[in-house]
């Protein structure tokens, strides 16, 4: 990856995660990439307001690192596995266990 490309991809991967928000609505999605998820179920579990949620996932959907679909009146948001940066992004939100110091 030359210079520019990697200037870019970082740009919008900070773009992408601006708020502790978004990390967390990405951790619970990115960790299970073969379940789809209700974006109120997403609210309601990770207790964000729907608009907030709303508004992370429309930007994550820009992004490509997630995908969504219709179906009756549910939106239902997955992760995009085929992404080029989906990797980085997951470890980047996975949420940390254990101490950190012992590694």
């Amino acid at each position: 990856m030359d210079n520019a490309s990697a200037v870019s991809a970082f740009s919008a991967l900070a773009e992408l995660l601006r708020s502790r928000r978004q990390g967390e609505i990405l951790a619970a999605i990115l960790a299970d990439p073969d379940e789809e998820f209700p974006m109120s179920a997403l609210a309601r579990t990770l207790r964000i307001p729907y608009s907030s949620v709303h508004r992370e996932v429309d930007r994550a959907e820009r992004f490509g690192i997630v995908t969504s679909r219709r179906f009756e009146n549910l939106r239902l948001v997955r992760a995009n596995v085929g992404h080029p940066h989906y990797a980085t992004v997951q470890r980047l939100v996975a949420p940390r266990t254990g101490d950190a110091s012992r590694e």
